[in-house]
């Protein structure tokens, strides 16, 4: 063969070698380009802590007790012993109202309730006396009466005896013209001494016993006119007595009715005597206004010898010592405050001040806001000040569970939570769980079972799928 195709010959071989050479060149650094790339991730263990399920809201510091009090009627303000910043006890004096005046009102509505008294005993006694009056009266009526009926018996009787004696005298005429005429025939025969002396003497008594009896029934007839007379004198009499006992009972029924007219009065002026009383010691009474609680005069609108109308507001008092907190929030959560039970944290300028339980919900929601008012009694001593704005915690819920960093957990399809672990590999394993209460940074997992033991991935779980390779670096809890 010629000597050029030996040299071209090595030089191709030469130039082979060199391509193999950057050939194996190359392909090395493909396959360091190719790698598969690491994650940097943090982990951590399920942590046990304590979940609430909270509402944050405002609250306003209010007194339990407190008052504005006004003048309940009006006049000079005769003496005003507290000023702002005093601190009293129940039943001390805040102020004073023309109390002498009404002290003086109260002394004459007395004396006048003893003078409507005394008119009612007077009206008394003359009802009693009227009463007597016409107890007698009437006594006296049926008295008059009784006489009366007695009088009418009595004259009827007596004219039927004067008719008895009319008829006897009548026959006693009768038989004195026959004893006339026998003795006068008597006397004839007498003469012719036709008929014996005795004889004689028996016509001559039948004459003089018919002149007797003519006399009597004539007496009897005077006797009986006398008796007529009597009776009609006694049943005038008794029908005056009646007309004047009828009168004197009419005299007494109207003294009656006077008398009960003048107690009808004087009881209804005595009531009213009582009522003005009533209204005095009233108005005595509220001329001197005392605390109706311990308290603090936290503002005061008048001064001392100043005229107040009724109404006219004096001051304001407070019980610092008894704190409450008031706030609104909405009618979702009613159901779940309960009074006595459902608690509370208050706060204000980031300080916790106090933990409380709620001591008040609103029976009814305002339709309007669709909220409803609570309230918590502040125990003594918090801190806090009447007027304050506060930040009030509700807690509706609170329990020890095991839970995450609410970002550990990423939401897939369905509303369908999970976590990435690593697993022993360093490898990410994918775990479903169920979210809790979120507090704060933390999530509560209501499945904590499966994952109890594993490394959660809390930090740059976004990058993260399932299988990727990981540089795991635990949490630094300090």
């Amino acid at each position: 063969m010629p000597k050029n195709y030996y040299f071209r010959s090595g030089f191709l071989l030469a130039g082979l070698l060199c391509s193999s050479i950057l050939l194996c060149g190359c392909a090395k650094k493909v396959k360091k380009n190719t790698a598969e790339r690491e994650t940097r991730v943090k982990v951590q263990k399920l942590e046990k802590r304590t979940f609430r399920r909270q509402i944050p809201v405002q609250g306003t510091v209010d007194p339990v007790q407190f008052a504005v009090l006004s003048a309940k009627l009006g006049g000079t303000i005769e003496r005003f012993p507290v000023d702002t910043g005093m601190k009293l006890k129940k039943g001390a004096v805040l102020y004073e109202i023309d109390r002498q005046i009404l002290a003086n009102q109260v002394t004459v509505r007395q004396d006048d309730i003893k003078v409507r008294k005394a008119e009612m005993k007077i009206a008394s006694a003359k009802l009693q006396s009227a009463k007597a009056n016409l107890k007698s009266a009437e006594q006296t009526l049926k008295k008059a009466q009784i006489n009366l009926k007695k009088a009418e018996i009595a004259k009827k009787q007596a004219i039927i005896k004067k008719k008895q004696a009319v008829i006897a005298k009548d026959k006693a005429i009768l038989d004195l013209k026959k004893a006339e005429l026998d003795y006068k025939r008597a006397e004839k025969l007498r003469a012719s001494k036709a008929i014996s002396i005795a004889d004689f003497e028996v016509y001559a008594t039948s004459y003089r016993k018919a002149q007797t009896d003519v006399s009597n029934s004539e007496s009897e007839i005077t006797n009986a006119e006398t008796e007529v007379a009597s009776a009609e004198a006694e049943i005038a009499s008794a029908k005056a007595e009646i007309a004047t006992a009828t009168a004197a009972i009419e005299n007494a029924k109207a003294e009656i009715a006077s008398a009960e007219a003048s107690i009808a009065n004087a009881e209804a002026q005595l009531k009213q005597a009582i009522s003005n009383l009533a209204i005095a010691k009233k108005n005595l009474e509220d001329s001197t206004h005392r605390a109706p609680f311990d308290c603090t005069v936290v503002g005061t609108y008048v001064e001392e010898k100043e005229y107040v109308s009724t109404g006219t507001r004096i001051l304001k008092i407070e019980n610092l010592d008894q704190l409450e907190v008031v706030c609104y929030i909405s009618a979702v959560y009613y159901n779940e405050i309960v009074e006595g039970k459902t608690k509370v944290e208050i706060s204000a300028d980031g300080k916790k001040y106090a933990d409380a339980v709620i001591s008040f919900k609103a029976p009814s929601i305002d339709p309007q806001s669709r909220t409803f008012k609570i309230k918590a009694i502040v125990p003594k001593d918090s801190g806090l000040v009447s007027g304050m704005l506060c930040n009030v915690n509700i807690i509706l819920e609170e329990k020890v569970a095991y839970g995450l960093p609410a970002d550990a957990m990423l939401l897939r399809a369905n509303n369908r939570y999970i976590v990435y672990a690593a697993g022993p590999d360093n490898r990410a394993i994918s775990f479903d769980v169920k979210p809790g209460i979120v507090d704060g940074s933390y999530r509560e997992v209501l499945n904590p079972e499966k994952i109890m033991k594993e490394n959660i991935i809390v930090s740059g779980q976004s990058f993260v799928n399932t299988g990727s390779l990981l540089r795991v670096t635990p949490v630094d809890k300090k």
